[in-house]
């Protein structure tokens, strides 16, 4: 029986982590950030890593890029009563 020739290939992807209790006042000593950019270059995995479990977020460019300028807007927004 013949088997079939499977190829495997090595990726380096770009990734950052952070410490979550320098950010947030709820972080534990365990608790991180970290992004790695997706090998074909088009998006981002997002990890919050913490004790009560982690949050994985799979996010565009385009959708990242929606979230940050929302978030932008949200905090930067002046309301007039």
């Amino acid at each position: 029986m013949k088997m079939k020739k499977i190829k495997f290939k090595i990726e380096n992807r770009k990734s950052i982590a952070v410490d979550l209790k320098d950010f947030c006042a709820f972080g534990k000593e365990n608790d991180y950030l970290e992004i790695t950019e997706w090998t074909n270059g088009e998006g981002y995995d997002i990890t919050f890593s913490k004790e009560k479990g982690d949050l994985n977020l799979q996010l565009t460019y385009g959708e990242l890029d929606a979230l940050l300028k929302t978030y932008s807007f949200l905090n930067n927004e002046i309301i007039e009563e």
